[in-house]
């Protein structure tokens, strides 16, 4: 006896694979890159934050990436981008690393690798978490 098997029904899966494909691509040129960028840790005291109802603290850290080569450039100016962090996440959120998920800093790197940032860009990442797991954006 032989059964026949309906390859229609592997159509569906052929797209779903076809879609995680460019991910898989994006983390192979993220490895191969020579240059990165730096991600620092640094920390601020907010005056606004000083006296919250909530009590959560006035002394935040902020996280900083500097785009490749920043140490050396250092007539050049760049702009600023404020990544603020969604609804109970922080500012360290944004750099967890995840399978198959590049970190914001890896693609920032690959963007400025592929020309398309030009020279790069400053992302500061502050940390608004508050005492209810939501974000003061003040």
């Amino acid at each position: 006896m032989t059964v026949k098997m309906d390859r229609s029904a592997l159509k569906p899966l052929n797209k779903q694979r076809g879609k995680q494909m460019p991910e898989h691509s994006t983390h192979r040129a993220i490895c191969e890159l020579r240059m990165r960028g730096q991600v620092i840790k640094d920390h601020f005291v907010s005056q606004v934050l000083a006296s919250n109802p909530l009590g959560d603290p006035a002394e935040r850290d902020v996280l900083v990436y500097l785009p490749p080569g920043y140490e050396r450039s250092v007539g050049l100016r760049y702009p600023v981008l404020f990544a603020l962090a969604g609804y109970s996440e922080t500012d360290a959120s944004l750099q967890n690393w995840q399978p198959f998920q590049p970190t914001l800093s890896d693609r920032l790197d690959l963007l400025t690798a592929q020309g398309l940032l030009g020279a790069g860009l400053i992302v500061v990442m502050p940390d608004c978490f508050t005492a209810y797991g939501g974000s003061q954006y003040v």
